[in-house]
């Protein structure tokens, strides 16, 4: 069909389209007038209507028909159709329209995955559509635990490198998150707990950056508090750093895990890094004391190798706590030998 350059060539035709009249439709069309305007570099969500998308949106099935099989150009659509039919769940407007031709790779993987459709998400797949690119993969991953197809075709798909990376990516950023479902669902479908990876919310997309900052799910659970997660993660010492682990633990059951696969021979990094952490303006406290508790109480821990800058460093900490509970009760654990 013969393509418009301005859009009031068509208006009298968007008039046909939306009263349904397809054999007034049919006449403009061979009568030779054009059919369509080619929005390219348009806004998608800001656009104005097309005889295409109207025929969707309007449920005019012979209407679609009648315009592509008369040259209707998808490609020159502001917003991919299939897309549109997608969205509406309209899956015999999707059928027609990549029997036309229109571009699988146009629709946002997102809008695919959205469908809970594991043949359909296998199929747009197949015809180019990468859902890893841009991490769109990782990010619907991260947080949309209700779409077990969604994972389900991440796990069939864990051989390819993509895709584990992307598993990877959404993992760390569930456990920054403390997500538990999603932490299972993603080491259910092959995600590597133990690969560093830069952060999913704020990294970059240059994977081979060596400025970015990266990290595992494992030392991620250390870091930020979340040891409960680190049997899930399966956090393992011939495959995690166990030794620079300790010195990041936060919270007891993280000092648990660890302990019970890997003893430290010194708990000074760790027992400075909790007393630290209960001199910052954190909501809750109680899991910092609760770890040190745990450390000098059940297993033995002794602060003991300190250079005299690091001494003079956690006395300046110290003098930040409030005078309460908190300070006296580490004044007198520290002032017994065994624990210092």
């Amino acid at each position: 069909g013969r393509v418009a350059r301005d859009a009031v060539e068509i208006a009298d035709l968007l008039t046909l389209c939306r009263t349904g009249r397809i054999y007034g439709v049919e006449r403009w069309i061979l009568e030779g007038k054009p059919i369509q305007v080619a929005h390219c570099g348009v806004n998608p969500w800001g656009s104005p209507p097309t005889p295409l998308t109207v025929a969707i949106e309007s449920g005019q099935y012979d209407l679609a028909f009648l315009l592509l099989c008369n040259g209707y150009q998808t490609r020159l659509e502001p917003r991919s159709p299939l897309g549109l039919a997608l969205e509406r769940r309209a899956w015999d407007y999707v059928e027609l329209l990549l029997e036309w031709g229109a571009d699988p790779q146009g629709v946002d993987p997102g809008v695919v995955l959205d469908t809970y459709n594991s043949a359909l998400i296998e199929r747009f797949w197949k015809a180019g559509l990468d859902y890893t690119r841009g991490r769109r993969l990782a990010r619907y991953l991260a947080e949309s635990t209700r779409n077990l197809p969604a994972y389900g075709w991440a796990k069939r798909h864990n051989d390819l490198p993509a895709v584990v990376h992307a598993l990877t990516l959404a993992l760390v950023d569930a456990v920054g998150d403390n997500r538990e479902k999603a932490v299972s669902l993603l080491m259910w479908a092959g995600a590597d707990p133990h690969r560093a990876v830069p952060n999913l919310g704020w990294g970059s997309d240059d994977e081979d950056d060596p400025e970015e900052d990266r990290q595992s799910a494992v030392e991620c659970a250390v870091e930020m508090g979340h040891g409960k997660l680190l049997r899930a993660l399966k956090a393992d010492p011939e495959k995690d750093r166990f030794p620079e682990l300790f010195a990041r633990a936060s919270d007891p059951d993280a000092v648990d895990y660890l302990v019970a696969r890997y003893r430290p021979s010194d708990w000074s990094a760790v027992i400075v890094r909790n007393i630290c952490l209960l001199s910052w303006w954190f909501p809750d406290l109680k899991p910092h004391r609760q770890c040190l508790e745990k450390i000098f109480g059940e297993y033995g821990g002794r602060l003991c190798t300190l250079e005299r800058r690091e001494c003079w460093a956690l006395r300046k900490e110290m003098l930040r706590l409030d005078p309460g509970d908190e300070l006296c009760w580490l004044l007198r654990t520290l002032a017994k030998p065994e624990h210092c």
